[in-house]
C-alpha cells in the first residue's frame, strides 16, 4: 500500500513513489519510472519490466508527477 502525502505549501496530493523500474525491450525509450501514477510506466508489459534505473534518465511524466 502506498502512502499519500499532502504538501502544505503546494496544496496538492503527491502520489507515492515506487522502486525504480525500466523497459528492457529493444528500441524503446531509455528512461526509468518511479511513480505509480505514470501512464507510460503502467503500460509496460510485465515480461519487459526490469528493476532499477539502468543508468537512465527519469521519465518526463514521472518528473511532472513528483
Amino acid at each position: 500500500m502506498h502512502s499519500i502525502r499532502v504538501h502544505p505549501e503546494r496544496k496538492f496530493i503527491s502520489m507515492a513513489k515506487v522502486p525504480p523500474f525500466h523497459f528492457k525491450k529493444p528500441n524503446t525509450k531509455s528512461v526509468y519510472h518511479d511513480n505509480d501514477k505514470c501512464t507510460e510506466g503502467n503500460n509496460i508489459e510485465k515480461q519487459y519490466l526490469a528493476s532499477g534505473t539502468a543508468g537512465r534518465l527519469r521519465c518526463e511524466h514521472c518528473n511532472h508527477l513528483a
